[in-house]
């Protein structure tokens, strides 16, 4: 599956992420792809990333991104053993309120709510 774009726009997006979580722009870019697709591969992920070098470097940002995000119990990213991550709708959802309320973006039915 091709990479999507940005929920807001590119640097624009990763940015109020970043802000909102206190992610890693690395970090970001990967929250985000999971925030629009139902499962991401680990290929996906280190696609979004636009990098060169180990491909691990995706299990060590989920690794960060999880201890980022325990103050948010409500965030829940699963693995999918053999395939890549996910993240619950509920738990999207919740991610994307949050990043509303900080930014005062109002809630719309628009793509941004759409989870591919």
């Amino acid at each position: 599956r091709p990479l999507s774009s940005p929920i807001f726009s590119s640097e624009l997006s990763y940015s109020m992420i970043s802000s909102t979580f206190r992610l890693t722009r690395g970090q970001s870019v990967i929250f985000e792809q999971l925030l629009r697709h139902e499962v991401c591969t680990k290929g996906l992920l280190y696609a979004a990333l636009a990098t060169e070098g180990d491909p691990k470097i995706v299990d060590v940002h989920l690794c960060n991104i999880r201890k980022r995000l325990s103050i948010h119990p409500e965030i829940e990213i699963s693995t999918i053993w053999g395939v890549g991550y996910s993240m619950p709708r509920t738990s999207a959802s919740f991610a994307k309120r949050l990043i509303q309320s900080r930014f005062e973006i109002p809630a719309t039915e628009s793509e941004y709510d759409q989870v591919s």
